[in-house]
């Protein structure tokens, strides 16, 4: 402990909360700068003891230099001189609501600046603040929704809140221990998810005729085609789709067809087919002279059923007669039995195998999404009427690489019993009907007997 009279210090800087100057209870201080070189998301207390006499001090930290809206709270008594580093709060740049969840999307800023902006959230808590709404918590960094790039924070969406929720809130970071210090609020808007969040992709995602995108080849080689139909584009929440952005070039979509340069593949496959990146896509949607972007995406991403690349193949290696049968070898139950298609073509792909992705649907709801090849050729489905979608598809075995053919569109109605069975009860009915007229021959000469015997008689 110090007995001085009086202490001025022009620059303090705190380094640590196991060092610290002791004053006695009658030494009076001042402190003209304090300065944090590292970070410590707990209160510091680099004074204790002694009687403060300046008003205001000048405070500042490491992190100043790298968030504008991050501080240094220097709060003191009698007792103890405590310094607290209030984080900025997070860089959210927009929510939005899927009705169960709603969702913060909170931009990573790299390893040096998480610690100053707290980005796991270990010594705060993100408070949520709606005018004349309830406040809510956001206390757990969630590694399900993170990315290298940003962190998507979620917390219970309120009754009213959906995928077409558009409104604003105010978020804070408020500390756990005491709840009292809270960094400066951002306002952030709450999109409708329906839009922002929108998954449509223009080749069809294995369930729309209208759309394709294929690699070209011939003089048109490095370069990829999109056709689309403007009568079946999504209007969530009422927004209109209004321009498509495919990497760096953008069209109209009332063009109905694009070609744009293509990005050759980084990685190698066993194809020495060329073959190019599907294009990252986004949307431009309006809606009342509001606009709103859904960021680019590809249907791939957190889902391998889909190409990563394209190489150029026929749009034509659908089969524009695909159909399902019955299959009479296998055994078929009064709930639904095998199918088969017995037109699987012959095509000869530029890399990989030939094969067909089938998807079949009751009342818009998926059922089954299965491939087929000439060699397996069959599916079970339940007996129902379903909305069949088929897309012939060139691609090897383990790898994210091929060429989409076409998508067709086929109503099939499989409640019938197979055509086997169908022909046993024909030959059953036409049997009875032998029989019947069998019956009636007899009974029609019996009569003329006994006619031709009366007539006898009266004579």
């Amino acid at each position: 402990m110090s007995h001085v009279d009086r202490l001025v210090i022009q620059r303090l800087r705190v380094s640590s909360d196991r060092l610290y100057l002791s004053l006695s209870n009658t030494s009076t201080y001042t402190v003209r700068d304090i300065y944090l070189p590292s970070v410590y998301l707990h209160t510091l207390t680099p004074i204790r003891g002694g009687i403060p006499t300046n008003g205001s001090v000048h405070s500042d930290s490491y992190c100043s230099e790298q968030f504008q809206d991050c501080r240094v709270l220097v709060q003191y008594n009698s007792i103890t001189l405590y310094v607290t580093y209030v984080p900025p709060t997070p860089v959210i740049t927009y929510g939005w609501s899927n009705g169960n969840l709603t969702f913060l999307r909170t931009y990573y800023l790299g390893a040096l600046h998480s610690d100053c902006a707290d980005f796991y959230l270990q010594d705060h808590v993100l408070l949520v603040v709606e005018e004349g709404g309830p406040s809510r918590e956001i206390s757990s960094f969630d590694v399900g929704y993170w990315t290298s790039d940003y962190v998507d924070h979620r917390m219970d969406a309120l009754p009213d809140e959906g995928g077409c929720t558009q409104k604003q809130v105010t978020v804070y970071m408020k500390r756990r221990d005491n709840g009292d210090i809270r960094s400066k609020g951002r306002v952030v808007d709450i999109l409708p998810g329906d839009v922002v969040k929108n998954q449509y992709y223009p080749w069809g995602n294995y369930n729309e005729t209208n759309f394709w995108m294929g690699a070209l080849s011939g003089g048109d080689t490095g370069k990829i085609r999109v056709t689309w139909s403007v009568k079946d584009l999504p209007q969530p929440c009422g927004y209109k789709a209004e321009l498509f952005t495919f990497g760096n070039e953008s069209a109209s979509v009332y063009h109905e067809n694009f070609t744009i340069q293509a990005v050759k593949t980084g990685f190698q496959s066993q194809c020495s087919s060329e073959s190019y990146d599907l294009p990252k896509f986004s949307i431009l949607f309006s809606k009342n002279d509001s606009y709103l972007l859904r960021l680019p995406y590809r249907p791939y991403d957190g889902d391998y059923s889909f190409l990563r690349s394209i190489f150029p193949v026929d749009a034509s290696i659908t089969p524009h007669d695909f159909n399902l049968i019955a299959n009479t070898e296998r055994k078929v139950s009064a709930s639904g039995g095998a199918w088969m298609v017995n037109n699987v073509p012959q095509v000869e792909c530029p890399c990989g195998r030939y094969k067909i992705t089938v998807r079949a649907y009751i009342n818009g709801t998926e059922q089954i999404s299965t491939t087929i090849t000439k060699n397996d050729n069959t599916i079970w489905l339940p007996n129902a009427r379903y909305v069949v979608y088929a897309t012939g598809v060139c691609s090897p075995p383990g790898h994210n690489v091929g060429g989409y053919g076409r998508t067709i569109r086929i109503e099939v109605d499989l409640k019938s019993e197979p055509s086997t069975r169908w022909t046993i009860a024909l030959y059953t009915l036409g049997g009875v009907i032998v029989i019947a007229v069998a019956l009636a021959a007899v009974f029609y000469i019996r009569k003329r007997r006994q006619r031709a015997d009366y007539i006898a008689l009266q004579r």
